[in-house]
């Protein structure tokens, strides 16, 4: 089983790999299984960078609450916005694969450096 089918299933079947559903939990799986294969998540962080203004100082994880909380950013985490939060990374992640995949991960990696020298310019 390759790092996306272990992905899907871990969005399908959460209990099969980890106690808990929670944010926290879901991400550290992806870290673990990151440390397993380094391939599974190379240019995820520098993509959410440049593609959804993501901050490039963040780990993929706080990019992604920085993301989906908006101004709840920060703040506990509230249970009513666990479930969104952990779909945003699903869908954010399988986006991120298909786009890897169709231009390949030096793209992204040249995009982000693009990214970052505007960013410096401005």
């Amino acid at each position: 089983m390759d790092y996306l089918e272990r992905f899907k299933a871990l969005q399908n079947r959460t209990g099969m790999y980890i106690q808990e559903r929670s944010f926290a939990c879901i991400t550290s799986f992806f870290i673990g299984y990151q440390c397993a294969d380094s391939k599974s998540l190379a240019g995820f962080e520098e993509w959410l960078t440049f593609k959804y203004d993501a901050p490039n100082n963040f780990v993929f994880s706080a990019q992604i609450e920085y993301l989906y909380l908006g101004e709840e950013f920060g703040k506990p985490l509230r249970e009513e916005n666990e479930a969104g939060l952990i779909d945003y990374l699903f869908k954010l992640f399988f986006e991120f694969d298909a786009e890897r995949k169709e231009y390949g991960l030096d793209s992204i990696l040249l995009k982000h450096q693009e990214y970052m020298k505007k960013l410096l310019d401005e």
